[in-house]
């Protein structure tokens, strides 16, 4: 009977190379005919291979091909299903599995894999506007590490597509050490989410045992709508917050529960605001000049700085501009007489104090300015792209970078290191005596960086943040789009 079986099978594979060979499948040589289809007994059962002359399994598939992926495609009218099934004999509990192996260099001669490659993967897809889009996966890949006979670190990730979208995102991460992120591919605690997270019932750990989690640092957002114009620039007097508002031609005190007051009467388009401890001053982009501002709201404009001053700061004494028309520093007397030093990169977009130089930061040039105090300049390049912040940590500046979603840290010699990994759109940024944040105007969120660049970013502010400061205890957003300010606070417990 099993030599009868044998001839039978022996007759199917012989017919379906003939078939092949009749459809131009393949050609009649020997070597391709024995390749594509062959049987072998080894003593309990016969083996098939196709592409290969000596299987070593029940089925043996096996291609040399390099230039495309190799498919083996199962298509019908209804819902097809592999099935595997296992009846354990002799008691086994093994089970049945599928598995997904790679190696880099050629059958005859495989080499390891390396940092980065693609293990496995199952890829899910529909057609959608006439071809098929796919559009979900799950993937094995090579985690950061040592690949050796004793180690293979890996990481599992899962993707899916968005509305409106057919390009796979990575959603939830299980790396090699085990830590699950969702939101992140960086996950530092065996549970990491960057996102809201919401719970439906208790959280409950043993009662006698330490705890199982812990609650780390939540950012709460409380967004108060504000009556001045596209609010540009905040700023902290030490005891309200104040905006700039760019169309309105006007500021906003804002006290620490949202109420607020405007004054109008600044100069043409205030981009920025700052503080010299007494009074609040804007830099008024669009009149080329500077508004102080009592804290009663009574306004005095100085013209007569260089072309178009959109950021401002205090250096103890004076007040100064960076002026993106003419790339230019613009130093303001608490009389409002101004002296303009030309020289910076190009388009200084912001500027901050480090305690003795003025720093810009210049957004068409990737690059900071240094200017001392009588306005000698030194220009350093290789900022993240488009730098339109920049803000101060004591020792080092940072910017931030609008094109890059990145920030750089420059050293007061110019050396610099640049971190990825902001929200989208980082537009200003600001120091909370530990880390920087940065605002996001095209996610509507912030993000803090520590200072070694580990990154979180928290959503939820309103629409268009373009500006960010301190308040000692919360940081505050300029939200430009909305209208409004956003509170961000820092609940422990």
């Amino acid at each position: 009977m099993q030599n009868r079986n044998d001839r039978w099978q022996y007759l199917i594979v012989a017919l379906m190379v003939l078939a092949r060979v009749i459809m131009g499948i393949i050609e009649p040589d020997a070597a391709q005919a024995a390749n594509f289809g062959s049987l072998t007994d080894n003593g309990t059962a016969a083996y098939m291979g196709i592409g290969i002359a000596v299987p070593v399994g029940p089925l043996h598939i096996y291609s040399t091909t390099s230039t495309q992926p190799e498919t083996i495609d199962l298509s019908g009218a209804g819902p097809l299903t592999a099935q595997w099934n296992n009846w354990g004999p002799g008691g086994s509990a093994s089970g049945t599995g599928f598995l997904a192996r790679f190696s880099r260099g050629t059958k005859a001669s495989p080499a390891d894999v390396q940092v980065g490659d693609r293990l496995g993967f199952n890829v899910f897809g529909g057609m959608a506007g006439g071809v098929f889009k796919h559009t979900a996966a799950i993937e094995a890949v090579v985690d950061s590490g040592a690949v050796s006979g004793t180690s293979l670190p890996t990481y599992m990730r899962f993707l899916t597509t968005p509305n409106g979208a057919t390009a796979r995102v990575e959603r939830m991460r299980v790396t090699g050490d085990g830590n699950v992120g969702i939101g992140t591919a960086t996950p530092t605690a065996k549970l990491e989410v960057n996102g809201a997270v919401k719970v439906s019932g208790s959280i409950n750990r043993q009662p006698t045992n330490p705890p199982l989690f812990r609650w780390l640092p939540v950012k709460v957002l409380a967004t108060y709508t504000v009556t001045g114009a596209n609010p540009y620039g905040i700023a902290f007097d030490g005891t309200n917050m104040w905006t700039a508002n760019g169309s309105g031609d006007s500021v906003t005190k804002i006290t620490p529960t949202g109420d607020n007051t405007t004054y109008a009467g600044t100069g043409s388009g205030p981009y920025a605001i700052a503080f010299d401890g007494t009074n609040m001053w804007t830099a008024n982009g669009s009149g080329n000049s500077v508004t102080k501002i009592t804290p009663t709201g009574d306004n005095t404009t100085y013209a007569g700085t260089g072309v178009g001053p959109t950021a401002i700061a205090f250096d103890g004494t004076n007040m100064w501009t960076a002026n993106i028309g003419d790339n230019s520093v613009t130093k303001i007397t608490q009389a409002g007489d101004n002296t303009t030093y030309i020289g910076t990169g190009a388009s200084p977009y912001a500027i901050a104090f480090d305690g003795t130089n003025m720093w810009t930061a210049n957004y068409d040039g990737s690059s900071v300015t240094k200017i001392t105090p009588t306005g000698g300049m030194t220009n350093y390049s290789g900022t993240g792209t488009s730098p339109i912040g920049i803000a101060f940590d004591g020792t080092n500046m940072w910017t931030a970078n609008f094109d890059g979603n990145s920030v750089t840290k420059i050293t007061p010699a110019g050396g610099m290191t640049t971190y990825n990994g902001t929200g989208s759109g980082p537009y200003a940024i600001a120091f909370d005596g530990t880390n920087m944040w940065t605002a996001n105007y095209n996610s509507n969120s912030v993000t803090k960086i520590t200072p070694t660049g580990g990154m979180t970013n928290y959503p939820g502010t309103g629409a268009g943040p373009r500006g960010i400061a301190f308040d000692g205890t919360n940081m505050w957003t300029a939200d430009y789009t909305s209208n409004s300010v956003t509170k961000i606070l820092v609940i422990t417990q």
